[in-house]
C-alpha cells in the first residue's frame, strides 16, 4: 500500500485540534482525492466538531473508494442510527460482528446499545474495546456509567479511576464521571479533587457550578474556594461568582478554629485523630496521584509521606494504606505493596467499607497480573536458551 498523506492530519486529530485536522486532511485530499485514510480522518474530525452531515458525505466518498472499509461503514451506521434509520443499526451490528472488527466498530456499536437501553450487550462491546486498546479512556468511562446504573458503586469508581489514568490534557470526561461517583457515595473530598482536575481541563460555567455545589454540600470549603477562584479568574465580572466567593468566605469565617499552641505550629501526637484533617490529607494524596500519571518516583514518595501522616493518627485507615500500596507498586517494591494491600483489605472488611475493599482487591489483582506478566516474559526470554 502506498504511503498515505494523512499523517499530519491524524496527529492533529489525536491532539484534539479538530479544525486544524480538517484543514490538513482537506489539503492532502487535493493531492489525492481518493486517499482512504485522509477521507476517514476527515470524517472523524468532522464528527468531533458535530458536523454530521459533512461527515456522512465524506464517509460516502470513502465507501465509494473502499466499499469494504469496516470502520467507515461503522461510522456511517452510527450517524444513520442517530437519525432513526434502522439501516444504521444493522450496519453497526454487522461491522461489530465482523471478524476484522477493531476498537471503533465495537465502541460505536456499544454506544448505540447504551442509547437503546441494552446495557448487558453494550458492556461486552466496551470490554472488547478495552482489550483491543487498553489506553483509551472512553470504554472505561462507559463501563463505569453502566456500573452506576447497576448500582455497583465500587465497580463504577474502579472503571472511572482507570479512565483518568489515560485521559489527555484536554479530556475532562473521566474526571467528571469520577467526581460524580464520589459525590453520590458522599466522598466529598475525593469528589472535590476530581472536579478540580476536570475544571483544569475544561473550564466551563456549568461544570464550575456543579463542582461548587458539590464542595459546599460536603463542607469542603477550601476546595470550594479554589473552585470559585478558578471561575473568577476566567470571568471576574460575573456577579454569581462574586456571590459564591462571599458564601464560601462566610462559611470559612464561621468555622470553629482549633486552638494554636505557643510558638511554632503544634505537632500532632500519634493516635490523635483531631490533630489533622484526614479527609483533606487523603484528597491531597489523591490529587497528586491523579495529576501526575504515570506517577514519577518523587511524587510517589510525597504521596507516601502524606499517607503516613494519616496512618499515624488513624492506623486502620484502609484508604491511606491503599495509597501507600499503590506507591510501593509504582516504585517496584512489590512485596511491600502486597503487604499493604492485604492490610488494607483486612481493615476495609472489618469496617464494612465496600469502596475501600474494592480498591484494595483491585490493587492486589493488578499486582498479581504484573507478576504473571513478568514471569511470562522471563519464561519467553529463557525459552531459546533452553532449546540450545
Amino acid at each position: 500500500m502506498p504511503p498515505s498523506l494523512s499523517s499530519e492530519g491524524n496527529r492533529l486529530l489525536a491532539a484534539g485540534m479538530y479544525p486544524e485536522a480538517i484543514q490538513s486532511f482537506e489539503n492532502a485530499l487535493k493531492s489525492d482525492p481518493n486517499d482512504a485514510r485522509c477521507l476517514l480522518g476527515l470524517a472523524k474530525a468532522q464528527l468531533a466538531t458535530g458536523a454530521e452531515a459533512l461527515a456522512l458525505a465524506t464517509l460516502e466518498k470513502l465507501l465509494k473508494v473502499r466499499p469494504d472499509h469496516l470502520e467507515g461503514r461503522s461510522h456511517r451506521g452510527a450517524i444513520l442510527a442517530r437519525k432513526g434509520d434502522p439501516q444504521g443499526a444493522a450496519e453497526l451490528e454487522a461491522a461489530a460482528k465482523d471478524r476484522r472488527a477493531g476498537f471503533e466498530e465495537h465502541f460505536n456499536y456499544g454506544t448505540y446499545l447504551v442509547l437503546a437501553k441494552k446495557d448487558d450487550p453494550a458492556q461486552r462491546e466496551f470490554e472488547a474495546c478495552s482489550r483491543i486498546e487498553g489506553r483509551d479512556p472512553r470504554p472505561y468511562v462507559e463501563l463505569g456509567n453502566i456500573a452506576m446504573r447497576q448500582k455497583n458503586q465500587v465497580a463504577a469508581t474502579t472503571q472511572f479511576l482507570k479512565a483518568t489514568q489515560f485521559a489527555g490534557p484536554k479530556d475532562p470526561a473521566p474526571f467528571i464521571a469520577l467526581a460524580r461517583a464520589y459525590r453520590q457515595s458522599k466522598q466529598g473530598s475525593q469528589a472535590a479533587g476530581a472536579y478540580m482536575q476536570a475544571l483544569q481541563r475544561f473550564p466551563d460555567d456549568a461544570l464550575n457550578e456543579e463542582a461548587y455545589l458539590a464542595a459546599m454540600e460536603s463542607g469542603e470549603m477550601d476546595s470550594a474556594l479554589k473552585i470559585v477562584l478558578l471561575a473568577r479568574q476566567r470571568n471576574p465580572e460575573e456577579p454569581k461568582f462574586s456571590q459564591w466567593q462571599e458564601n464560601v468566605m462566610a462559611k470559612l469565617k464561621s468555622a470553629p478554629r482549633k486552638p494554636a499552641g505557643a510558638g511554632a505550629p503544634a505537632r500532632f501526637e500519634e493516635g490523635d485523630a483531631s490533630a489533622i484533617d484526614v479527609d483533606k490529607e487523603l484528597a491531597k494524596a489523591s490529587d497528586l496521584l491523579l495529576r501526575n500519571p504515570p506517577t514519577p518516583p518523587h511524587v510517589a514518595k510525597q504521596v507516601m509521606a502524606i499517607a503516613d501522616t494519616v496512618l499515624r493518627v488513624q492506623p486502620d485507615n484502609a484508604d491511606a494504606m491503599i495509597k501507600v500500596g499503590i506507591c510501593k507498586y509504582l516504585l517496584g517494591d512489590w512485596e511491600a505493596c502486597e503487604d499493604m494491600g492485604k492490610k488494607a483489605l483486612a481493615s476495609a472488611v472489618a469496617k464494612g467499607n465496600k469502596i475501600w475493599k474494592g480498591n484494595a482487591e483491585l490493587l492486589l489483582q493488578r499486582l498479581n497480573e504484573k507478576r504473571r506478566e513478568k514471569k511470562a516474559a522471563e519464561t519467553a526470554k529463557a525459552a531459546p536458551k533452553a532449546k540450545r
